[in-house]
């Protein structure tokens, strides 16, 4: 692997310092960085909590980081490398869906203040658009709607189903995330473009003239060695490698508000750092609006981030941060979901490989 050739010639370098070469040389910070952080991974894989991993850093839309290491999974799979595809899962609602309200809202079409029902009538709440997007909704976060509607055998009677949960949900909640809200957002985007997601996100990165690597709907079947592995498959039994995990958005199709994206470390991080030149986009990123701010001193994204940064997470192991001061972009993947989600101590291991990585890269 190219991660275990170059940390080989970190070794070196370190073991020259110490006068068992002939020609001591100093480690660059880089490569102590990289030595670093490749023993932060590679402890977490030798523990199980993740096949592979990619991190990489952008600042002002240049490449400062970048590394990978593992395999797409722990039973034969393939090396990792920095073009490898990672299930985004939530990511998907930033950096897809978003994105894709913003385009409708700058052509006019659809506005944060126009009501749900105008485009989807089964939905007489009074829930705007703009709801949907912070998390405002009322709406419920999550729920097993393809158990609930396992019966249906159309993509759309399955749409129309969950629609109709939001609509006849009996009770407003208080501001809670939610799946439900950018699921629907989803349906939303499909109804007032007249075609499908995949295509319209499509255009919308050759809209905002983005000519990085791409973020994109696997509807179609891929070659396992391309894509890592997340975990098997509660429906059945079959390891989701090459298909999202998330089972909801499997049940419509793969084409989903809330999750759906693939993407590597290095395509999210050239994607946000040409976002955060749009103006309309960054506005987003500042007033929070679909983003997590961070709470110091013991969040996700590092014991050092503060509530001025932006992030995101993603269920299967993926997360980003926005430093906006700095204009900087660190991006961590790890498939933390593989073989499973239900690991020992997984929610306190996931955070500290997270912090480690997210305060050495913010130093």
């Amino acid at each position: 692997m190219k991660a275990a050739v170059a940390f080989l010639t970190i070794t070196t370098t370190l073991v020259s310092i110490t006068g068992a070469a002939e020609s001591p040389t100093l480690p660059t910070a880089r490569e102590i960085r990289q030595a670093v952080i490749h023993d932060i991974v590679f402890q977490n894989i030798a523990e199980g909590l993740f096949s592979g991993a990619q991190i990489t850093a952008f600042e002002k839309g240049i490449l400062t980081f970048e590394y990978h290491a593992g395999f797409t999974k722990f039973d034969g799979g393939d090396p990792v490398t920095r073009y490898t595809l990672f299930d985004l899962a939530s990511l998907t609602k930033p950096l897809g869906t978003l994105l894709m309200c913003g385009r409708l809202f700058a052509q006019h079409r659809i506005s944060p203040d126009d009501l749900a029902t105008e485009i989807l009538p089964e939905i007489v709440k009074p829930i705007r658009i703009g709801d949907l997007i912070a998390h405002t909704s009322g709406l419920p976060g999550y729920d097993g709607w393809f158990i609930k509607y396992r019966g249906l055998t159309t993509i759309a009677e399955r749409k129309a189903a969950i629609v109709r949960y939001a609509a006849e949900f009996p009770k407003t909640l208080s501001p809670k995330y939610s799946d439900l809200n950018y699921l629907l957002l989803g349906f939303i985007i499909e109804q007032v473009a007249g075609k499908p997601l995949d295509q319209f996100y499509r255009e919308t990165l050759i809209s905002i003239r983005y000519t990085g690597l791409p973020l994109l709907y696997l509807t179609n079947d891929i070659d396992p060695s391309a894509v890592i592995a997340t975990s098997v498959s509660s429906v059945d039994n079959v390891v989701n490698h090459g298909r999202v995990e998330d089972e909801n958005c499997q049940f419509i199709g793969g084409l989903c508000g809330h999750s759906g994206l693939f993407g590597s470390a290095e395509a999210v991080g050239q994607l946000l750092s040409h976002l955060l030149k749009i103006p309309w986009y960054r506005s987003f990123i500042e007033e929070g609006i679909g983003f997590d701010k961070p709470e110091p001193p013991d969040s996700n994204y590092g014991t050092t981030a503060t509530p001025t940064m932006r992030g995101h997470l993603g269920f299967t192991g993926t997360a980003f941060l926005v430093d906006l001061q700095r204009n900087r972009v660190i991006v961590v993947f790890a498939n933390r979901t593989h073989p499973t989600p239900n690991k020992p101590k997984m929610k306190e291991r996931l955070r500290a490989f997270r912090q480690q990585v997210f305060d050495e890269l913010l130093k």
